[in-house]
């Protein structure tokens, strides 16, 4: 797992065909024509969040690397846990800020590492965006939002859906 600046990120995606607009933006992609959305929490969490993160990780298919990239946090401040967060960065060694290095690079196996910060987007109510990568092109995207919804972008439909409770 590696931490990448805001500059790394844009590279890493622009490296793989994606296009980055102004301010570091992640453009749209039209020959990515199906969308799938899990709305989970439009209203305030309800504790849908694990779920989420496992339909996202369930949907990824396989992938050689996969970057999360935070985009936005501070949305929700009450239901931000900064200093669990940061104990997750700095157990695997990194010391700098989101705001400084808001990519997170995962191989093949950091999995689980992926599940754990994954989900800490979710818990913490920030935008993000997870790109899976193989063999060196994102085959599909998802967009996560501080609104509580999680939506693919992708070629075909990948069955993007939350496990009944």
């Amino acid at each position: 797992m590696r931490f990448l600046y805001q500059n790394e990120c844009a590279e890493w995606c622009r490296a793989r065909g994606a296009e980055i607009g102004e301010y570091f933006s992640l453009l749209p992609d039209p020959s990515l024509v199906c969308s799938e959305e899990i709305v989970f929490a439009s209203q305030g969490s309800v504790g849908l969040e694990p779920q989420v993160a496992r339909a996202c990780l369930g949907a990824l298919s396989d992938w050689d690397e996969c970057l999360l990239w935070i985009t936005v946090t501070g949305v929700w401040p009450s239901s931000e846990d900064w200093p669990a967060f940061y104990a997750l960065r700095g157990v695997r060694g990194e010391r700098q800020s989101v705001g400084e290095k808001p990519g997170h690079l995962f191989g093949t196996r950091d999995r689980d590492d992926l599940g754990i910060f994954l989900l800490a987007v979710l818990n913490n109510g920030w935008d993000a965006h997870l790109l899976p990568s193989k063999a060196g092109d994102i085959p599909h995207r998802f967009s996560i939002s501080h609104d509580g919804w999680v939506r693919t972008h992708a070629i075909q439909h990948l069955g993007f859906k939350l496990e009944s409770v």
